[in-house]
């Protein structure tokens, strides 16, 4: 008709469907990801609209639960994922708040996946299909001296040839525009490297256990 509305899945060649009038704000958190000493009590806001959220690192949707005001005790490593329905609105993007609580002071930069834990280790999770070509949505987000640099929700794959059958696997990472964004844009490698990424290879180092001092 005459209306300007937001679609949430393109429709190419197709008729559109039902529109959306606008956006649903993303909720908010008092507590910013990122490492402490001592437990946290994280709470929600947003100004109008429904947030459903999860602490198992799975992505929410509309039948998660629904957080009331309650404040939510983070006293070991977690991750607070949420997302906002409001109305006729287009539903919010998933937005992913991670804590790790008393870890150890780490030297290196850290990589947090936030992923259910079935889709990993579940009968038809990746890690126990390890031959098949799956892949599962994920939140992959990367902290240097304990800030966060990014968080994107993106793919995770098995990654590897005779590798895929060690105890310690390597993943593969993949930015779709299905998830969010399809590049990956951040120096992973340092300002001198690369600065744009479709994929990314996290490798565990199996093969080293073929290797002795």
């Amino acid at each position: 008709g005459d209306s300007l509305l937001y679609f949430k899945t393109p429709s190419i060649g197709s008729k559109n469907g039902d529109g959306f009038t606008s956006m649903s704000e993303i909720p908010l958190a008092n507590v910013s990801s990122g490492f402490y000493t001592e437990s946290q009590n994280v709470t929600l806001n947003v100004k109008s609209g429904t947030i459903y959220y999860t602490t198992d690192g799975s992505k929410p949707t509309k039948y998660s639960r629904v957080y009331n005001g309650e404040t939510i005790k983070v006293d070991k490593n977690m991750s607070i994922r949420a997302v906002t329905y409001d109305g006729d609105k287009i539903p919010s993007e998933t937005v992913t708040y991670n804590y790790f609580i008393n870890s150890p002071d780490y030297q290196h930069p850290v990589i947090k996946i936030s992923v259910k834990d079935s889709d990993l280790f579940g009968s038809d999770g990746i890690y126990v299909n390890y031959q098949r070509d799956d892949e599962k949505e994920i939140n992959l987000s990367f902290y240097e001296n304990g800030v966060e640099q990014f968080s994107v929700d993106c793919g995770l794959k098995i990654f590897g040839a005779y590798s895929r059958t060690f105890t310690k696997k390597s993943f593969s990472v993949h930015f779709r525009s299905e998830y969010g964004t399809s590049r990956l844009e951040y120096p992973v490698f340092g300002d001198d490297g690369l600065q744009s990424f479709n994929k990314l290879v996290l490798r565990s180092g199996s093969q080293s256990l073929y290797t002795t001092d």
